[in-house]
């Protein structure tokens, strides 16, 4: 029992190891990000499309088919005469603007970097993305997190189980919980 515990806890730590490193670079570039000068690219361009097209899905369609564009149908806005929307997908973002009476269509292109990207992954939630990528990424999160639960219960049991080390052990995660709770509870008051 103790080697298949063992062998888990391993695997399973071993598994969720990139990902979790990925998780916490992203969660420090939010938590202090004046330490990382990350800055987007910036660039706009002019398309002409077919005038009086129907809509802003098929405007983003004509964009992904001949202009390359990609990512999820964002903030759709009916103006007088024009239609604007963006087009969001991990490490970049487009701003569309369309003139139905011309056809002419604006692009403003942001181009993130790579802790950009990581940030925009960071906060990518949930399985309904239009980018199966996300999607993906969502199940990947969601494994990950129920293994950190295999990973604290394997770790606990075959701690507990190794008789010079329960002292220390026991220490190491009182002195966890004495500054894990009131740091939950503080932060839980602050909203």
């Amino acid at each position: 029992m103790y080697r298949t515990l063992k062998n888990i806890h391993l695997f399973a730590g071993l598994f969720s190891a990139a990902y979790l490193l990925m998780y916490a670079w992203s969660g420090v570039q939010m938590s202090h990000n004046p330490w990382f000068r990350s800055q987007p690219g910036m660039a706009e361009k002019t398309l002409l499309l077919p005038a009086n097209l129907d809509g802003a899905r098929a405007i983003a369609q004509i964009l992904i088919d001949k202009h390359g564009a990609r990512g999820e149908l964002l903030q759709v806005e009916q103006l007088e005469g024009a239609t604007a929307f963006r087009m969001n997908h991990p490490g970049s973002a487009l701003q569309v603007r369309y003139e139905h009476a011309t056809g002419s269509t604006k692009l403003t292109i942001r181009e993130a970097s790579l802790i950009l990207l990581l940030n925009r992954v960071h906060h990518a939630a949930g399985l309904w993305h239009e980018y199966w990528l996300l999607n993906a990424f969502g199940w990947f999160s969601g494994v990950v997190s129920l293994l950190l639960f295999v990973i604290a219960g394997t770790g606990i049991y075959l701690w507990f189980k190794i008789h010079k080390e329960r002292k220390v052990g026991a220490v190491l995660l009182g002195l966890n919980l004495l500054v894990l709770i009131p740091l939950v509870l503080s932060i839980r008051s602050a909203g």
